[in-house]
């Protein structure tokens, strides 16, 4: 079984220049730990609940003044929508990734597991 059958879809996305707040209230919305950073419908990044952790709160960041560019995984850790599930598992337990955006050929984000 490939990937684009248990994905899902789609992840949702903002731009670099987003701030913190942004995207922290996107995932409050959209019930999620993370979201696609995107430009030109090219991943650019990742954003997740450990870098609100990490990268904002253990740093004295305020939320409504800082660019995810300033805070965001980047290159974020991907797999294409063709390889196999299991593969696909080995590599989130192998690299400890929670949340593992899923790019096509040409690295356009349309998925993420979870």
């Amino acid at each position: 079984m490939s990937l684009q059958k248990i994905a899902h879809v789609p992840p949702p996305t903002v731009k670099a220049d987003a701030t913190v707040m942004d995207a922290v209230e996107l995932m409050a919305e959209a019930g999620v730990g993370a979201v696609a950073v995107v430009e030109k419908d090219q991943l650019r990044g990742i954003f997740t609940e450990r870098d609100v952790m990490l990268r904002v709160v253990l740093k004295n960041r305020n939320p409504s003044q800082t660019h995810l560019s300033e805070v965001m995984t980047s290159p974020a850790q991907t797999v294409t929508d063709d390889m196999p599930m299991e593969e696909a598992l080995n590599f989130l337990l192998e690299k400890h990734i929670r949340h593992l955006p899923i790019v096509d050929r040409e690295g356009d984000s349309s998925r993420s597991l979870p």
